[in-house]
């Protein structure tokens, strides 16, 4: 038995069928841990290889290390932080300042940030791994001295795949509640103090981390891209047909959409 399609369904079945091929691909790259986001839409850089204080072995060869750094933070009478939140220069530890509570004059204090290898601390707990450095974050008024309180969150970001953040407790590493994973970013977040040292982490065994070679992911796109024209180029030969036959085209009796 053989089945005739006219030139508009065969465009239209080979653009589904390759968007349906980078579907698959995408689904399978992140299941295997190949990529912890959808290829197509990582933009044009991406994101930058982790920065590691002790580098792993699969990265002793094109690490660089993160610097100590320090921010100073106005606050306001009412309570309001300014800047509302603080990073570092690479981007992988932010401290935001949710609320700090009113008082008589305004003030300054002084948030030390230092990346830390985690290891040197304390070992993690039973069944965990760490992916990402450990932070120090020290918040002290500049005037007396005194350990700033308030409502924070701490965002964390992580090298390949980290759901949890750990607070170093009395000489051991202890998971912070409720945290929040943004794979997409590979960042992590939870609420913390200001004054205290986190660390992100996984469960199991840690996957290697993978360092694309490439700044833009070519193949996924071309495909994607491609497969998307090829169904734009079936429903514009679709309007062409109709046009030029007067009415609707094969295949529309009764209805645009049959």
């Amino acid at each position: 038995m053989h089945i005739f399609f006219s030139p508009r369904k065969k465009i239209a079945a080979q653009g589904a069928a390759l968007v349906l091929a980078y579907l698959i691909v995408a689904w399978a790259s992140v299941a295997a841990g190949l990529v912890s986001r959808s290829p197509l839409y990582d933009g044009l850089a991406g994101i930058p290889p982790y920065r590691w204080v002790n580098p792993p072995e699969e990265r002793k060869d094109n690490n660089e290390k993160p610097q100590d750094e320090e921010f100073i933070v106005k606050v306001s009478t009412s309570g309001q932080a300014d800047p509302g939140s603080i990073s570092t220069s690479d981007g992988q530890m932010t401290l935001t300042f949710n609320y700090l509570p009113p008082v008589a004059e305004e003030y300054d204090f002084t948030l030390s940030i230092t990346p830390l290898d985690p290891e040197t601390l304390a070992p993690p707990p039973e069944g965990y791994y760490f992916d990402s450095n450990a932070y120090r974050l020290e918040a002290t008024e500049d005037l007396f001295g005194a350990a700033v309180e308030g409502s924070f969150t701490s965002i964390m970001r992580f090298s390949v795949h980290g759901p949890q953040i750990l607070a170093l407790e009395d000489g051991a590493w202890t998971p912070v509640a409720d945290p929040l994973m943004t794979d997409a970013d590979l960042q992590v977040s939870a609420d913390t103090s200001a004054n205290g040292t986190y660390v992100a982490a996984g469960t199991g065994t840690r996957p290697p981390e993978q360092i694309s070679t490439e700044s833009f992911p070519w193949v996924s796109t071309v495909i994607g891209s491609v497969g998307l024209l090829l169904l734009l180029g079936a429903g514009g030969l679709a309007f062409v047909r109709r046009k030029d036959d007067g009415g609707p085209g094969p295949g529309f009796e009764g209805s645009a959409l049959n």
